[in-house]
């Protein structure tokens, strides 16, 4: 027996994981935080409502100055409005005005302009906005032959069109070679508009207005035009003017009148600025703009203020509770060591050395005493788990169960080797041996269950009987473990838990393998079934002989799917290998054909896609193509690169001609449409073309299987065609039939009767098969089914080969069982037709003749 030591846990208890421990002096820490914090939170929240009434101030601050700002441009643009709106109303200006009317107007115009330090045009009607006047182009000087038009939103066309006036954006002038805004106000005579006149809008004039405000520290004022141009600044106008502004500023101030910005200047420095837009001239602002380190500072200093007012006092309380902890750790650290040699003391014979001095603090004197007489019980109950241990190790040794025990006071674990090995853990290191290890390897989703029982034992005093999985530890391998053990109580303490551990990994997965395989045949039996109910329920037919033939020909295309499915273990099958089965008979013919890369559909999409191939070709051999002889079908496919998506065309060509879309939907097209749709997802478009029918299938990528086939999976089957191809009479052979199924029997011995055979049996059991074999005197072919109420019909089938009769195997089995080999017969695959069974016996009987 190996043991190790644990945690101790609390008494009658199962340990849980360990408490995340922190030192006194921790604690003590965080005491003096819990004093200090609060206030600090609260010094904090004044400080940051300060913070904010810091910001919150500059913020107005820039607003109200460019507010303000922006009224004083209002009234100098105001002063020139005023002055040429005075001038258009001269009579000088009447239509029809004379060049001397004109020229005296001129020499007004030049005064008043002259006064305020600009110039005026007067500029005709559009299209051509003809020049008339200029006062700085001397008389007799040729005038522009028209204005210049820079943007959609140019001045002069909105003043013809509204009647107001407007004011242009900041550009750099024809007759004078500097940056100029023109204003132009509307000459209006009898209700329209027949000239315009405009006055130069000095920028360098907005500028010194700009200049002559006074701005604290770093602020900068500026004007942006309409356009987004820098119309004047405050600092190196001359440098900015007719720049264009921020990107940034010109989205932030759009559809704004008056807001605040962060952004960067054209100098690449952070601003924070306020803007406030013009009256006199819509999409005008002017902006007021301060460093962001201005900004910044301003409501910094509140908060490097009580950053170091809190450092110190925070400081000054964990000092003091630093020193107040050192006071207390001396003592309980020699608790702590008295602790540990008490724990250690059932390993030896020897008294441990409690070290721990009397303490003038009650609770630790009473801590020092208790671990005294705790470690003479201690050696007591040590004595006597040795002695089981050894008792109890020669009673399982080289059986291969593994034995634990645990102390319930102390926690201590004792563990045999083989306990070790189960869960991958060195042996040779027993003092690992611990609650902890053993929980690291029980299995998260059993380890509720397992202690939950573990408690209920403990509780009750009972039996504890678990089983649950681990992971071992050296290879992470998941094991089965089964364990019992029962809790066994001291007269003095909650005494001992002891027990054996099975490893019944095999059991287990035995026990899996066995539900798994019961659940999958239930749900594909039922699935089968109702798969074929609904078939049968949906089917319509004129005649019971019609309906009988539909109801078979949609089971043989479940069954054939079924077949390819079962071939590759229900991983999926091949869409060119489906698409063979159902369309045989005509790619046999020639009359049908196929085309499209390797592609394998998943288990669950096989069976729905084969009976839409199989309501196609139903279709076209009732009423279209192949309804006439020249009539062809093709199938083709590809992989969608976008989406992975597997994209179908069926094609009809030689048939009938197609009137349209049919007044009646039938079953196949409901079939075709809920099975596509409903059922994987996609999508079937009918296009009734007068050549033929065409549909085209879209099948998402999820219905397909990864394009690999299972080593070693059976060929698929030679084609119904193929198989008919011998010709030969049935009328008068004598066929032996063994099948255990009554109803299948029934049916087959009705078809061979039906086809002229004489039919032997049939026979339920191989024992009947094998008496009617040997008393029935000539055969000329036997039927069996492979599986008879579960004997093979091998035995059989070697008598009958033995005597020459051909046999044919009849079963639903996708591969034959062992021991099949060496007849050479031919296989079907339940449910069998009519055609297929007679062409299987005209074979057989073709081939033994031979």
């Amino acid at each position: 027996m190996s043991a190790g030591a644990a945690p101790t846990p609390l008494p009658g208890r199962l340990p849980g994981p360990a408490p995340v421990t922190r030192r006194l002096r921790a604690h003590l820490v965080a005491f003096a935080l819990a004093l200090l914090l609060p206030a600090l939170a609260v010094g904090g929240v004044v400080t940051w409502q300060a913070v904010m009434a810091y910001r919150s101030a500059f913020e107005r601050r820039l607003e109200d100055t460019a507010r303000a700002l922006a009224l004083a441009m209002d009234r100098e643009i105001g002063s020139f409005a005023a002055t040429i709106s005075g001038l258009s109303t001269a009579r000088l200006l009447d239509a029809g005005a004379s060049e001397a009317d004109l020229q005296e107007f001129r020499a007004r115009a030049s005064e008043l302009a002259a006064a305020l330090g600009s110039y005026v045009t007067v500029v005709g009607p559009p299209p051509d906005y003809q020049t008339q006047l200029h006062t700085l182009i001397p008389r007799g000087a040729p005038l522009p032959a028209g204005l210049r038009l820079p943007a959609a939103d140019a001045p002069l066309p909105r003043v013809f069109a509204t009647g107001r006036p407007a004011i242009g954006g900041v550009a750099r002038g024809r007759a004078v070679d500097r940056h100029t805004a023109f204003l132009f106000v509307p000459v209006i005579r009898g209700g329209r508009v027949i000239r315009a006149i405009g006055i130069a809008l000095d920028p360098s004039r907005f500028a010194r207005l700009l200049q002559a405000q006074s701005q604290s520290g770093g602020a900068i004022a500026a004007i942006v035009d309409s356009r987004g141009n820098i119309a004047a600044r405050s600092r190196d106008h001359e440098r900015f003017v007719g720049m264009p502004a921020a990107p940034w500023y010109v989205l932030g101030v759009r559809d704004r009148r008056i807001g605040l910005l962060h952004g960067m200047s054209l100098d690449g420095e952070g601003l924070v600025l306020g803007f406030a837009e013009l009256g006199t001239a819509p999409g005008w602002t002017v902006a007021v703009a301060e460093p962001r380190s201005a900004y910044v500072a301003s409501w910094q200093r509140p908060l490097q203020a009580l950053a170091l007012g809190g450092g110190v006092v925070l400081a000054l309380g964990l000092a003091l509770a630093l020193w107040l902890g050192s006071r207390l750790i001396r003592p309980l650290r020699a608790l702590a060591a008295d602790a540990e040699a008490v724990a250690q003391s059932g390993e030896g014979d020897t008294a441990p050395d409690l070290s721990a001095p009397p303490s003038t603090v009650t609770e630790f004197e009473a801590l020092r005493r208790g671990f005294v007489a705790a470690d003479a019980a201690l050696r007591q109950r040590a004595d006597a788990a040795r002695h089981g241990e050894e008792r109890l190790r020669l009673a399982v040794e080289g059986t291969g169960m593994a034995t634990w025990e645990m102390d319930a006071a102390t926690g201590r674990l004792t563990w045999s080797r083989h306990h070790f090995l189960m869960l991958g853990q060195d042996p040779d290191r027993p003092e690992e041996a611990s609650l902890a290890m053993w929980r690291a390897r029980v299995h998260p989703d059993d380890l509720a269950r397992v202690e939950a029982e573990w408690a209920r034992a403990e509780r009750e005093g009972g039996r504890f009987h678990v089983s649950y999985r681990i992971r071992r530890a050296d290879d992470g391998e998941i094991r089965w473990m089964e364990t019992y053990g029962r809790a066994i109580r001291d007269r003095v303490g909650p005494g001992r838990f002891v027990g054996v551990m099975f490893d019944v990994t095999e059991r287990k997965l035995a026990e899996e393998r066995q539900q798994l395989l019961m659940r999958e045949v239930d749900h594909r039996a039922k699935n089968a079934l109702a798969v074929v109910q609904s078939v049968v329920r949906l089917t319509r037919a004129e005649d019971p002989v019609a309906y009988a033939a539909s109801v078979e020909g949609r089971v043989r295309a479940l069954a054939r799917a079924h077949d390819l499915l079962a071939r590759d273990l229900w991983r999926g099958a091949g869409l060119r290998e489906i698409a063979a089965e159902e369309l045989a008979a005509y790619l046999e013919a020639g009359r049908a054909g196929i085309a499209g890369p390797p592609v394998r559909l998943a288990a669950e999409a096989a069976q729905p896609v084969s009976m839409v191939l199989h309501e196609l070709a139903t279709n076209a051999a009732k009423h279209g193509a192949l309804s006439r002889p020249e009539g062809r079908i093709a199938l083709s496919w590809e992989l969608d690169p976008t989406d992975g998506a597997l994209r179908l065309r069926w094609e009809e060509q030689g048939g009938p001609a197609v009137p349209g879309p049919p007044r009646r939907r039938g079953f196949g097209s409901r079939l075709v449409e809920a099975t596509i749709g409903a059922q994987l997802g996609g999508k079937a478009a009918f296009a009734w073309d007068p050549a033929g029918l065409r549909c085209d299938l879209t099948i998402p990528a999820g219905s397909l299987a990864p394009p690999t086939r299972s080593a070693g999976a059976e060929p698929p089957p030679a084609p119904a065609a193929e198989r008919a191809a011998t010709q030969g009479g049935l009328h008068g052979l004598r066929v032996l039939v063994a099948e255990d199924e009554a109803l299948i029997a029934t049916d087959i011995a009705d078809t061979l009767r039906s086809l002229g055979c004489e039919v032997i049996g049939p026979a339920g059991t191989l024992e009947e098969a094998m008496r009617l074999a040997d008393s029935a005197g000539r055969l000329d072919a036997a039927l069996l089914d492979v599986n008879l109420h579960g004997q093979p019909s091998f035995p059989a089938a070697t008598a009958l080969a033995r005597r020459g009769v051909p046999v044919v195997f009849a079963t639903g089995y996708s591969a034959l069982p062992e021991g099949s080999g060496g007849f050479g017969a031919t296989v079907l695959r339940k449910p069998v037709a009519p055609a297929e069974l007679a062409a299987a016996l005209r074979a057989a009987v073709g081939t033994a003749a031979a």
